[in-house]
């Protein structure tokens, strides 16, 4: 445990030493140390085909408050996920009972896992009703994200 502690350590000082001056680095790299922008995100939403992309984006941006949030930083969660107990996941581990991904495309990844396990068009097909019943936990999160689509 504390070798690879080290060598995590030693590693994140290593990519620190060659990340570009602009802040923004291959977002399929495993590194505790990505950074990821709007732009990539919505790439990573069209690529794996993630249903309902402008909520989900709304999601992203409110979840971590424009991609600056520790969970967003540090843990590549971009939703807020906590880790699954019962359906298949890309997360990595746990902190604090949120999700710890490798990389942002694993994170991606996982909420599209996330809709075929939870999603099967119930709720007459209304996915923010959808959210309002499995994944929101504050009562205002549905206004929040409608004031950001």
């Amino acid at each position: 445990m504390k070798k690879m502690l080290l060598m995590i350590v030693l590693g994140v000082l290593f990519l620190d030493l060659y990340a570009p001056q602009n802040g923004v680095i291959d977002i399929g790299r495993c590194s505790p140390i990505q950074y990821v922008s709007i732009s990539d995100v919505k790439e990573l939403l069209i690529e794996f085909k993630v249903k309902h992309y402008n909520i989900v984006l709304a999601q992203i941006r409110l979840e971590t408050g424009n991609l600056t949030s520790f969970l967003c930083r540090e843990n590549k969660n971009l939703l807020g996920m906590k880790f699954p107990v019962r359906r298949k996941t890309t997360a990595i581990g746990s902190d604090h009972g949120y999700a710890v991904y490798s990389n942002y495309r694993d994170c991606i990844k996982d909420m599209v896992l996330w809709q075929e396990s939870s999603y099967k068009k119930g709720n007459n097909g209304d996915y923010i009703l959808h959210l309002v019943n499995t994944y929101a936990e504050d009562p205002q999160y549905i206004k929040k994200l409608m004031k950001m689509i």
